[in-house]
């Protein structure tokens, strides 16, 4: 990670050079001042993200502000979407009720028609009625699925 710097003594080994005080004293101050200006930016961002007391009751004001807004609006569109669930639910069984009524009505139009006909009111006058044309004789049969008694009665369901 770190790289270990040199020892002096293996560092003027090395050098078989002639170093240049001034330029190296340049250097170094440049060195410094860099340093001093990171350390001031790093000051500076520190103090940046301190924050007075004041500023952090109005941050979490703030926070919960937001919160709660954005509680109200989630809480209305759950609501919303609720209803709106509801009434497709309820237009659907409208729906159906509408196809059965529409139905029923076609059907007792049909009866309709057909009790207007001369025939199916002849029809209906002999079964429920038991009524006959002039000249005709009536006949009334027991039924087959009624059972005798043992007094000889007919027991009818």
């Amino acid at each position: 990670m770190f790289k270990r710097k040199p020892s002096r003594s293996r560092e003027f080994k090395r050098a078989n050079q002639v170093i240049d005080i001034e330029e190296e004293r340049r250097i170094r101050r440049e060195k410094r001042e860099q340093r001093k200006i990171e350390e001031e930016e790093k000051r500076r961002l520190e103090e940046e993200r301190r924050v007075s007391p004041r500023k952090r009751k109005k941050r979490r004001k703030r926070a919960l502000l937001y919160f709660v807004s954005l509680l109200l609006v989630a809480g209305v569109l759950v609501f919303s979407a609720w209803d709106i669930i509801t009434l497709k639910m309820e237009e659907a069984d409208q729906k159906a009720r509408n196809k059965y009524l529409t139905r029923q009505r076609d059907s007792l139009q049909n009866e309709l028609d057909s009790v207007q006909d001369p025939e199916y009111v002849k029809q209906q006058a002999r079964e429920q009625l038991k009524l006959i044309m002039p000249g005709e004789t009536l006949y009334i049969l027991p039924r087959k699925d009624a059972e005798e008694t043992s007094e000889g009665a007919v027991e009818e369901p």
